[in-house]
């Protein structure tokens, strides 16, 4: 599988991505994450009691909005890319993803934020179809976006 070079740059910047998830009552939940990307699967870090791990250990289908950092919006509306896909929650923490993610976003060697006694999971999104509007996007999403094997 292969995802278009245009997305595949914009998961190589410092965006972060807004997750989101289905409550219980079939509402949407939004979370800002901080992610690693590999191929077709997005990489996210949480504490294990928040609400978007509860809903994705209940629901797997989420939805990842990437815009793009830096670049002045065009007509109001900046360049973006729309991740359809299913999240996987595995117990258990990855220090290192968490170190590496605070290096990208803040700058920093180590994580500065974990409470002690935190319970932590890894969410591994599978992306299954792409969208979006920006440079190599506009014209597939005009047409539901890309169908990913």
């Amino acid at each position: 599988m292969t995802v278009p070079g245009a997305v595949e740059r914009l998961l190589q910047t410092d965006a972060v991505a807004v997750l989101i998830t289905v409550n219980h009552d079939s509402s949407p939940q939004a979370s800002v994450v901080w992610f690693e990307a590999h191929g077709d699967e997005v990489v996210v870090f949480a504490e294990r009691a928040t609400r978007k791990v509860g809903n994705l250990c209940r629901d797997p289908r989420a939805l990842l909005v990437i815009l793009q950092p830096g670049v002045p919006a065009m007509r109001g509306v900046p360049d973006y890319a729309l991740l359809h896909g299913e999240a996987m929650v595995e117990d258990g923490d990855d220090v290192a993803l968490r170190d590496r993610l605070a290096g990208r976003y803040m700058g920093l060697d180590r994580y500065p934020f974990a409470p002690p006694n935190s319970e932590w999971t890894i969410i591994r999104f599978r992306v299954h179809r792409i969208g979006g509007h920006g440079p190599g996007l506009r014209e597939k999403a005009a047409y539901g976006g890309w169908d990913l094997p």
